[in-house]
């Protein structure tokens, strides 16, 4: 744990990844999140999930996957994100048996994740 205060450290995260599709994906998805939908494929936004009265109720990251889009919560089960995008028209899929979220965290991230950016 030293690590993550003063150097970097990797560590996994437990976020709900859940993949959204079908023809009401889009409009699913405008109902319940915070962020302008307009998304190049492959790009990602953060955003909150909204609740009916338009109150937050947890943290967002959406991108965009050809026609579908993936979705990383934080703070929601999958189940409570599912039910507020079933709709007709829009299928929600539940990653997280087929993907892990790794992350760097610490004071010096930045310094990892560099060496990974560079050209060659």
């Amino acid at each position: 744990m030293n690590a993550l205060r003063t150097t970097a450290g990797l560590v996994t995260t437990s976020p709900v990844l859940l993949r959204v599709a079908g023809p009401g994906a889009r409009a699913a998805l405008a109902r319940v999140l915070s962020c302008d939908l307009r998304l190049r494929s492959g790009s990602l936004r953060p955003t909150m999930i909204l609740d009916p009265d338009g109150f937050v109720i947890a943290d967002a990251l959406l991108a965009a996957d050809d026609e579908d889009w993936l979705l990383w919560v934080e703070g929601l089960p999958a189940a409570a994100v599912a039910e507020r995008l079933c709709v007709p028209g829009v299928e929600v899929h539940d990653l997280a048996e087929e993907l892990a979220t790794l992350a760097v965290e610490g004071p010096f991230a930045w310094d990892v994740l560099s060496r990974f950016d560079e050209p060659g």
